[in-house]
């Protein structure tokens, strides 16, 4: 038994520290996700989120200790409210779940105003197949999610629901390419929020682009929580965001804009499955740059098609017409203005029909046009 000790123990020593072990996510739970009383200020409301937590983690794919051209990333969804009335009984009777990728678990449990904690058996749970409410949605949606529904009998007002949800997804590089889905969400809810985070760690190799919006907070690095290798290294990221009111249902409010909004973008710098030497994972705030911009697309301008050549001629005669009636007083009047004209020669012809001009014909192309005059001069003998 020493002989296989000291064995071990001489093992350990010469295993090199500098590769870097895989980061978990999921592990952490905050305190602010142990309380239980709201602020007296959101007392009246239906429901409070007593906190909401995201946690993604960016890996590279390892196969026969070789990385691929591949990344796995990892979903952690923690979420905690407070219901208040019977509104939000009705409301959350149903538990919506969402899954990135084939496989992933959930774990839900009611805690009653006595303490008592009721876990709920997922055993039960469906898949749905429509669109589920926004306030089960995680940021990443947009991938290839999985939907789930369950029901909760024996809600009460008072209750504090809390759930968890993990899944994973592989995406491979060489066919869905190295840029992931750009995510853009607002931090404003349907319900008052006291507390939510949002944390990313990435393998080396990776940077995030990310822009704040309308004072949404700015994304932090956690050296804590990263890891350091030779091989590999884990960079962790994340932003907090505390008592947030609800947002308004308002016709013409645009959550985007008039809400503290966050819009990221997770980039792999290269998928080379030999190449171990990737800078260390970053975070891009700069935004855009107009020169950069400029030299992107300065050869566009350079584009010239018949179709180019009529909107061009049809818009600046629009503008001269406006012009003489005294409408363009300003950059932002013709700017206006030329929207309108666009969107008066495209709608016109997706609504009403041919318009007959030299315009038209280039759009639907001569031979189609020409079915469509045909089609026209039938009906008409008709």
């Amino acid at each position: 038994m020493f002989r296989i000790t000291l064995t071990l123990l001489i093992l350990t020593l010469f295993v090199s520290p500098s590769v870097a072990q895989s980061p978990s996510i999921g592990e952490t739970i905050e305190n602010e996700f142990k309380v239980t009383a709201v602020p007296e200020k959101w007392k009246n409301e239906s429901a409070v989120i007593i906190g909401m937590k995201e946690e993604y983690l960016f890996s590279r794919q390892v196969a026969r200790g070789r990385t691929t051209a591949g990344v796995n990333i990892k979903e952690y969804v923690h979420k905690r409210f407070k219901l208040q009335d019977k509104n939000a009984i009705e409301k959350f009777s149903t538990f919506y779940y969402v899954t990135i990728g084939a496989e992933g678990k959930a774990v839900y449990k009611v805690i009653k105003s006595s303490g008592k904690e009721v876990e709920i058996d997922m055993k039960s749970a469906i898949e749905e197949e429509q669109d589920i409410p926004e306030i089960y949605k995680p940021i990443y949606y947009k991938m290839k999610v999985k939907s789930m529904k369950i029901a909760i009998p024996d809600l009460e007002i008072g209750d504090i629901i809390d759930f968890t949800i993990s899944s994973s997804l592989d995406w491979d590089m060489k066919t869905s390419g190295i840029n992931f889905t750009p995510v853009i969400f607002s931090l404003s809810n349907n319900y008052p929020t006291m507390y939510q985070q949002y944390r990313f760690t990435m393998a080396n190799g990776m940077k995030v682009k990310y822009r704040s919006y309308n004072g949404a907070p700015n994304i932090k690095f956690d050296s804590k929580a990263s890891v350091y290798g030779d091989r590999e290294s884990y960079l962790s990221y994340y932003f907090l965001d505390k008592d947030r009111e609800k947002s308004l249902d308002e016709r013409w409010s645009f959550e985007l804009r008039n809400t503290p909004s966050v819009k990221f973008r997770v980039v792999f710098l290269d998928y080379d499955p030999g190449d171990r030497t990737l800078g260390e994972a970053t975070v891009d705030r700069s935004g855009l740059d107009i020169q950069q911009m400029y030299r992107s697309y300065a050869g566009a301008a350079l584009y010239n098609t018949p179709v180019v050549t009529s909107l061009v001629a049809y818009t600046t005669q629009y503008l001269a017409k406006k012009k003489s009636d005294g409408v363009l007083k300003n950059d932002g009047d013709i700017i206006k203005e030329c929207y309108y004209c666009l969107r008066k020669v495209f709608l016109e012809m997706y609504y009403k029909g041919p318009v007959h001009s030299e315009l038209e014909k280039y759009f639907t192309g001569k031979k189609l046009y020409k079915k469509i005059i045909a089609a026209e001069a039938k009906n008409e003998k008709k």
